[in-house]
């Protein structure tokens, strides 16, 4: 037992390691008009803001401030027609002197909140212009135990419903596996909406006409389909139907937590997206199933445990197959299309991280088979 655990909470711990996001990809400032250090002969009508994702203009802010620490910006930022990265604000008429724009947005991609500040002049020069220390927050604690806790209760529900289906369907520890994973997945989506929620400061009551909001949903509702699937699952005349359920809304859960993210901002969206999803999935029923297998199969007859930890090794090998096609089309496009999308430098680093766990998957089946099986 002490052997399954630790290579349980190894698997775990590589698999939200693959998933977990890097810090790279936020909505930073790419350009502004005045550029940061300008000196302009006349007063701009309006500052424009260039990120290098998409801000949320609701959950947004850019102030620009006066010599005097006077706001003097006409009205609040909102989006640039037809330049979604993009967030302007009015300015009238400025006279002669330093202007300095400090903003905050939070990512309508992942609901990541950075900040920052510049300074421009107006008749003269910003050089020597103190700037205030605004910093971008880490992630705080809630929302990276968050985080993790969603992703191993998804891979979980995804490699039991697998098993169940295709490996072992005499499989009886299925379906209080199944409630881990639902309640973990839950627990994991609740507390990173409320991170979110905290970071970007919106209040509770208006959290589902934001980005984040948006999202939460995309997520939501596939995890509520998983609860029926549960709870269908727990009747034996339905039990695989149930679990057939569970799998495909765990998939759509991956796929709308895909559709909110990284993979689809810049070109060849839609392509981007179904490889990240292929990847996800393919993990988690790797990472889960092999969880499933070596705390489900207890009570099976040695034969059948054989049996389950044969056919799973088959399965894992063509899931290892899909997760290094993916990758290699992931590295691929993300190449391709780097000068494109912001996005690219870090899939471009998952991806290569990724093409290693396949040798990873070879030692974990050869070493865990015997456990399994015994």
């Amino acid at each position: 037992m002490t052997r399954r655990a630790a290579l349980i909470a190894a698997l775990v711990l590589l698999g939200l390691t693959l998933v977990s996001p890097s810090a790279e990809a936020h909505a930073l400032l790419k350009s502004s008009e005045p550029a940061d250090g300008s000196q302009l002969l006349k007063s701009p009508s309006a500052v424009v803001l260039s990120f290098t994702e998409d801000p949320d203009p609701s959950l947004s802010i850019v102030h620009v401030i006066d010599s005097n620490g006077n706001d003097v910006e006409k009205g609040k930022a909102r989006a640039v027609p037809g330049a979604s990265s993009e967030l302007i604000v009015d300015v009238g008429e400025l006279p002669n002197g330093v202007y300095t724009v400090s903003w905050r947005t939070v990512s309508r991609v992942d609901g990541h909140v950075t900040a920052g500040a510049f300074a421009f002049g107006v008749g003269v020069s910003p050089q020597g212009a103190v700037l205030p220390k605004i910093k971008t927050p880490s992630p705080s604690i809630l929302t990276v135990v968050s985080r993790w806790l969603f992703y191993a209760g998804l891979f979980l529900l995804l490699g039991v419903a697998a098993v169940k289906l295709f490996i072992a369907p005499d499989l009886a520890r299925a379906p209080p596996i199944t409630h881990i994973g639902w309640i973990t997945v839950w627990v994991g989506l609740l507390g990173l909406v409320e991170a979110q929620r905290r970071d970007a400061g919106v209040p509770l009551g208006h959290l589902l006409s934001t980005s984040i909001g948006h999202a939460f949903l995309l997520r939501a509702i596939p995890l509520a389909i998983v609860v029926v699937g549960v709870i269908l699952a727990r009747r034996p005349a339905i039990r695989q139907a149930g679990f057939a359920l569970v799998l495909t809304a765990g998939a759509a859960t991956v796929l709308g937590h895909v559709a909110e993210g990284h993979a689809a901002t810049g070109s060849w969206r839609v392509g981007k997206i179904l490889l990240q999803w292929a990847h996800i999935v393919a993990g988690g029923i790797w990472i889960g199933g092999l969880a499933a297998i070596l705390l489900g199969t207890g009570p099976l007859s040695p034969d059948a445990r054989k049996r389950a930890v044969r056919r799973f090794s088959t399965l894992a090998l063509w899931l290892i197959v899909v997760k290094r096609l993916g990758a290699r089309l992931w590295l691929t496009v993300s190449i391709v299309t780097y000068t494109l999308f912001p996005f690219g430098l870090t899939a471009s680093a998952e991806a290569r991280l990724t093409l290693r766990t396949g040798e990873f998957g070879k030692l974990a089946d050869h070493r865990t088979a015997p456990v399994a099986a015994s």
